[in-house]
């Protein structure tokens, strides 16, 4: 079985972002009960329309994502929190939607940013993480993520306790 239907593309356009988001949830959901899995995991899944610049997307536990914008605000977006994956077996996702103009900066991250710790038990969290943003909004995505993640370990002074992605994408036009 298909996990994107041919139903929903049209003019190389996806007509229904929201149907097509809870099938990947599905998805995702029917692959821990087929093989007995007893783990939870978190999900932020997002569906870009390259055409109009809009975001689909849905969060099940997950670290909410930033957007960069060109005014110089930096925004989370994302808290249409619904639960992990992996706990209840036929929990209803939710989608939201979110607008990504051009000149700015979309920031996904994992927990292992936020809750780096330094030995003092003192977190990153999302404040230094803002401030990280705001201060360095203007390099390549490349650099942003390569120097986030240099910044977040000389916040840990060497000690990693968790892992760490970050990944960027910008829109230029």
């Amino acid at each position: 079985e298909p996990i994107i239907e041919n139903e929903l593309y049209k003019n190389g356009k996806i007509d229904n972002l929201e149907h097509l988001y809870i099938s990947q949830f599905e998805l995702i959901s029917s692959v821990k009960d087929e093989y007995n899995l007893k783990m939870f995991v978190s999900v932020f899944l997002i569906y870009y329309d390259l055409g109009t610049g809009q975001f689909c997307y849905g969060n099940a536990g997950h670290n909410e994502p930033v957007i960069l914008k060109r005014s110089g605000e930096n925004n989370f977006f994302g808290s249409q929190h619904d639960m992990v994956l992996g706990i209840f077996p036929d929990l209803k996702f939710h989608t939201g939607k979110e607008s990504f103009e051009i000149g700015e900066t979309l920031v996904l991250y994992t927990d292992g940013i936020t809750e780096a710790n330094a030995s003092n038990e003192d977190y990153f969290g999302e404040e230094r993480l803002i401030k990280f943003l705001a201060k360095n909004r203007e390099l390549s995505t490349k650099s942003l993520c390569r120097s986030l993640i240099a910044n977040v370990h000389r916040f840990e002074k060497g000690t990693q306790y968790d892992d760490m992605t970050v990944l960027t994408l910008k829109r230029k036009n």
